[in-house]
């Protein structure tokens, strides 16, 4: 009986939550036949109206089912893009490299040629993850000339080139970024890779 009872204040409850007069006549009156065809006494269908709080948590309740299903069929999984970088030079490992290799060479510019390779490969690669199929014609183009330069040697390997460096950061190959790429090599933060005339820079 207890049980009856509760389904019939549920029902009406949803009833009183509905602003309308005449939407919330409707929906009183459906609540009623539905539940005197489910073998409910007439007795036990009371319309008293509930307490604002009740009202309340059943407009909340509601709200929530609607954002739920609106939330499933319109929320799609973030597309990630995880793409390694180089670390920075440490002091310590600056400081450890001999002193023919680095010469007069500064710290700082060391890690600023890092710091052009790690924009080069983030946009390089930011760019490759993109599906093809949503790319224009020219970006195609630069879709499969990116894909041509691959090699056996660099699967699984993201790596950067001259051109890349130009077009992605401040880069000139001079006497400082070649000292820069040596001294790099030297602390195990990349390798080079030729081949058809391209030089590529891989992370290690």
């Amino acid at each position: 009986m207890s049980t009856k009872k509760g389904v019939c204040n549920t029902l009406i409850r949803r009833a009183h939550c509905i602003n309308d007069h005449n939407s919330f006549q409707k929906e009183l009156q459906h609540a009623k036949e539905a539940l005197k065809l489910n073998g409910y006494h007439t007795r036990a269908i009371a319309t008293p109206k509930p307490s604002n709080s009740i009202v309340l948590q059943a407009k909340y309740e509601e709200n929530t089912e609607h954002k739920d299903e609106a939330t499933k069929s319109t929320t799609k999984a973030p597309r990630k893009v995880a793409v390694p970088v180089m670390d920075y030079l440490t002091v310590e490992e600056y400081d450890s490299v001999p002193k023919y290799m680095k010469g007069r060479l500064p710290y700082e510019t060391v890690n600023n040629v890092v710091e052009g390779i790690n924009k080069a490969i983030l946009a390089k690669y930011t760019f490759l993850k993109q599906p093809v199929s949503s790319l224009n014609n020219k970006d195609t183009k630069k879709h499969k000339k990116y894909k041509a330069q691959e090699t056996k040697d660099t699967k699984g390997v993201f790596f950067c080139i001259d051109e890349d460096l130009k077009n992605y950061s401040n880069w000139r190959m001079d006497s400082s970024t070649r000292s820069s790429l040596t001294i790099l090599r030297h602390c195990g933060r990349m390798r080079e890779t030729r081949g058809n005339g391209i030089v590529r820079y891989c992370l290690v």
